[in-house]
């Protein structure tokens, strides 16, 4: 009576491990056909380029440049990252103590008293130095 329990058991097991590997095959097998489909759909799309004629190789093959401008600048200690051409040019060509100004101000997000107790200046003198800073790269910028 117990090798009946054994045998059925075992039965039951292999009849398991039967349905897991039709199942495993069953992906695999579909694994396999989605790859192939993509080579397929990449084979229809692909032109060679031997292929081209002049005109579909100027209509098809244009490449826009992009030139990446990053400067770092350093203000009171902070590191400080553009990205930006035009921003960087007009920066770099206002005075220094308006730049920092600039820094202090929109980059790192320090208010006018603070700014003006790190430079020892009064908070008058950095809100104007701010606001022509700003006129200056404004202009610079429209150039």
């Amino acid at each position: 009576m117990n090798s009946a329990k054994g045998e059925e058991k075992t039965g039951y097991y292999r009849g398991l491990q039967y349905a897991f590997d039709a199942y495993c095959k069953k992906v695999l097998r579909n694994y396999a056909r989605d790859i192939q489909r993509k080579k397929k759909r990449c084979l229809q799309r692909q032109i060679y380029f031997s292929e081209l004629d002049t005109h579909q190789i100027d209509t098809k093959l244009i490449c826009h440049e992009e030139y990446i401008c990053e400067t770092d600048f350093i203000a009171w200690g902070c590191p400080i990252k553009l990205n930006n051409c035009q921003l960087i040019h007009a920066l770099c060509k206002i005075e220094t103590t308006k730049r920092e100004i600039i820094f202090l101000s929109f980059f790192i997000g320090l208010k006018d008293f603070e700014i003006a107790d790190m430079m020892r200046i009064p908070k008058s003198t950095v809100q104007y130095r701010r606001k022509r800073a700003l006129e200056e790269i404004k202009h610079n910028m429209e150039d």
